[in-house]
């Protein structure tokens, strides 16, 4: 009887035991996993605003892209396409045709940004920087063509910009969003630190957003604006060679030539003085050598 009794009381007592050491891992584990969800809730707000900042626009720039295909065509946007044209001409007279480009350009809503005349020997040759909005592309360089005698060169190139300049807009919509977001977050910067680092944040998107801004401005007036380069020449005139000609000044450049000439034969002169003698001495001992030689031969 006393043997079962203890053997009870032995089986509880281990039952006891099982139940606290139970316990305690329980209260352990809850205490720990309180403690991790109390850490990651009570972490920094601004930390974790600054990754939502970043991983953000990450998620922006992989969505606001648009399918592009090999020929850099955009579905569904309009077309950024730059045109170009490089134009050599013979004309018959290179003055009056680029003043008669200045006025066609103007005509086509256009202007002139480059001109340069300059005359080669007998003849004149004319460089142009025409820019014409790019409706008027075709038509303007058919009309430059009917100024030629003959066309000596035609170069026309369309570049499509349509994928770089969705992209650029793109990354410029993610750049400010990612701007009002970090204005938001200094709002809610406290320390100095904080502050400084949303600033320096904040400014370096900013500077981002102006130089995309930029270079999107300058895509758009290459679009608008078509750019084609005239080289004009033309043969050579009776005209031009008149205009050369100045006796008066030729008459000057005779005599000046003529100085240098006898102050060249002077100074060649002055050489031979100088450094001429011992050789004239040895002339004129061999020549003396010589007539006392034959005169021994005749005695």
């Amino acid at each position: 009887m006393k043997k079962s009794f203890f053997s009870a009381i032995g089986v509880l007592a281990l039952f006891a035991v099982f139940l606290f050491v139970s316990g305690c891992g329980f209260f352990r584990s809850s205490d720990e996993s309180y403690s991790y969800d109390q850490g990651s809730v009570t972490g920094s707000s601004y930390e974790y605003d600054m990754m939502a900042v970043e991983s953000e626009s990450a998620y922006m720039d992989r969505s606001l892209v648009s399918p592009i295909d090999d020929g850099g065509f955009v579905e569904g946007v309009e077309q950024k396409i730059i045109r170009t044209g490089d134009l050599s001409l013979h004309v018959d007279d290179v003055r009056e045709s680029v003043d008669i480009v200045k006025v066609k350009a103007e005509e086509w809503g256009g202007s002139v940004d480059d001109s340069e005349v300059t005359r080669y020997d007998t003849s004149y040759n004319g460089y142009l920087t025409v820019r014409v909005p790019s409706e008027q592309f075709e038509t303007a360089m058919a009309a430059l063509k009917e100024l030629a005698i003959y066309v000596n060169s035609e170069t026309t190139n369309a570049d499509n910009i349509t994928a770089t300049y969705v992209d650029m807009q793109a990354r410029l919509a993610t750049m400010k969003a990612e701007e009002q977001q970090y204005l938001e977050i200094l709002d809610q910067a406290v320390t100095v630190e904080e502050i400084l680092q949303v600033t320096d944040y904040l400014n370096a998107v900013r500077q981002e957003i102006e130089s995309t801004t930029g270079q999107l401005q300058y895509y758009d007036s290459q679009v608008d604006y078509s750019t084609i380069t005239v080289t004009l020449t033309e043969d050579e005139s009776i005209a031009v060679a008149k205009e050369s000609w100045r006796p008066i000044g030729t008459i000057k450049d005779a005599l000046s030539d003529w100085v240098v000439f006898l102050q060249g034969a002077l100074d060649l002169g002055i050489y031979l003085v100088i450094f001429g003698w011992p050789v004239i001495l040895v002339l004129w001992g061999v020549w003396v050598w010589v007539r006392k030689s034959g005169k021994k031969h005749k005695n």
